[in-house]
């Protein structure tokens, strides 16, 4: 299956693409995130959080992705100093 029609059943909400795209682009994020952070388990739940706000995306249906790569390293980004603020107080 090719990553457009994967994208597109992981938008139906179908497990079994959710559990491919995860398997495809958890590396991806995680090794972006911990380029940036040493911790690990920071790096883990940033790069869960990730998949969590892209599954919310997909439940509201309110937006386009057209690239599920950069969106999701965009949401990483957004998420680190956020995270960095929680961590430091």
């Amino acid at each position: 299956m090719d990553l457009d029609e994967l994208f597109k059943q992981a938008q139906r909400l179908d497990p079994q693409a959710l559990g491919q795209l995860h398997d495809l682009f958890y590396p991806v994020v995680y090794k972006y995130v911990s380029f940036r952070l040493q911790d690990q388990q920071i790096c883990e739940d940033i790069s869960s959080e990730v998949f969590v706000r892209l599954l919310d995306t997909f439940h509201r249906r309110d937006r386009m992705i057209k690239d599920v790569r950069a969106w999701m390293i965009g949401i990483a980004s957004n998420i680190i100093p956020l995270r960095a603020l929680l961590t430091s107080h």
